[in-house]
């Protein structure tokens, strides 16, 4: 029995974040699977976007593959970092099974938040222009 965990720090950050993602590929069984082969999606280092890739497992018993990092997104959007299934051969790689996992974690990029203060000593009526009101004079 192979499980998959997908987890990520945050569901809902801003751009330029560091976000943290986990993936556990874990055999449960007493036996052992030399050759496992699991299609993952997860972040490129520099955070532009998701890849899939296919990556190669020995999973001893009671055993576990874990990719645990870290990523700084630079678009705003939604991305996708999970597995999308495995596939699991025999000893001598004569019959391979596929096991449809679709175990993913979503994290929504927001832009950034700008703080834009007004300044209080450039309001509209101490500024000199042409429609300011004329102030009577007393004669």
């Amino acid at each position: 029995v192979i499980q998959v965990y997908v987890s990520s720090g945050v569901a809902r950050c801003e751009k330029h974040t560091n976000v943290g993602y986990e993936i556990r590929v874990i055999n449960q069984s007493p036996f052992s699977y030399p050759f496992v082969e699991a299609v993952i999606t997860q972040p490129r280092e520099d955070g532009v976007r998701c890849q899939k890739k296919k990556i190669f497992l020995s999973l001893a018993p009671f055993g576990g593959y874990i990719i645990n990092k870290e990523v700084s997104f630079c678009y705003r959007g939604l991305y996708e970092i999970g597995v999308s299934e495995i596939y699991i051969s025999d000893m001598l790689r004569m019959f391979r099974l596929k096991v449809e996992v679709d175990n993913y974690s979503n994290v929504l990029v927001y832009p950034r938040y700008l703080n834009i203060r007004a300044k209080d000593h450039h309001a509209y009526t101490e500024l000199p222009s042409a429609h300011a009101p004329v102030k009577a004079q007393d004669s």
